[in-house]
């Protein structure tokens, strides 16, 4: 019962330990998604095809951020077909420059350019961006495979109690500049050291290889923060008439 009572106690902290609050020192999100589906039908009591059209979409999304500045480009196309011959295509790129005058704070200013091309319009829109804002992003998945170095050790009974919070987030620091260790063992050994100096305990072979079977698990990424800009646009280029200067708010998510 006292080992239960040990183990609770040491686990609130843990619990209540925010991922969110993790800063990587650079933060590299990269994602994207594409689509297609094509629809075909053919009618035999009336000629040819009745329904002969299709449509690819494809989108992407890279996003940057380090203390004192980021950069995000993001990507949308869609391309519809009819009769297996171009019927539409639709393209808009945009791309932000983001300088933190503060390390230790989430306010920026910004630049970026937004650009636009729509087969319904003979021109394509070019528009420049400026303003301020507000937020950062975050990979915390260092974090979380610390995190989870800590589960399967307890659930081998290595560990008797969960690791104090100073320790996951030493764990998570080294795990953030695993690109310093010649190979994931060297990692594995010094995350074994750290969990050793609070034990007082050193690890054996097969807690060791269990560290690093969590560094290389899939699935274990987790990524963290928003941001929300308001600025002015002028368009040097326009699809249709309009004003040349425009007002932006965007709010983005990790």
């Amino acid at each position: 019962m006292f080992r239960h009572l040990l183990l609770l106690l040491w686990a609130v902290p843990a619990l209540a330990l925010n991922i969110c609050q993790y800063q990587a020192p650079t933060t590299n999100i990269l994602r994207a998604l594409a689509g297609f589906n094509y629809r075909y039908l053919e009618d035999p009591a009336t000629p040819g095809p009745d329904i002969n059209t299709g449509k690819f979409s494809l989108s992407g999304e890279w996003l940057v951020d380090s203390p004192l500045q980021g950069v995000g480009l993001s990507f949308q196309g869609e391309v519809s077909l009819y009769n297996l011959a171009l019927a539409s295509l639709f393209t808009q790129v945009s791309g932000t420059y983001r300088q933190y005058p503060f390390s230790d704070l989430a306010y920026f200013v910004f630049g970026g350019v937004e650009g636009l091309l729509d087969s319904r319009f003979v021109r394509p829109g070019v528009e420049l961006r400026a303003g301020v804002g507000y937020g950062r992003f975050a990979d915390v998945t260092p974090l979380v495979r610390a995190l989870r170095i800590e589960e399967k050790l307890l659930q081998r009974g290595v560990l008797l109690a969960a690791l104090r919070e100073t320790t996951l987030l030493r764990l998570a620091q080294e795990i953030g500049r695993s690109q310093v260790y010649p190979s994931l063992s060297d990692l594995a050994a010094a995350l074994a050291k750290i969990i050793s100096t609070e034990t007082q305990r050193a690890l054996d072979p097969r807690s060791i290889l269990l560290i690093e079977e969590v560094l290389q698990e899939a699935g274990l990424e987790r990524y963290c923060g928003w941001t929300v800009q308001f600025g002015l646009g002028y368009a040097l280029s326009r699809p249709q008439a309009g004003s040349l200067i425009s007002f932006n708010l965007a709010l983005q998510g990790a």
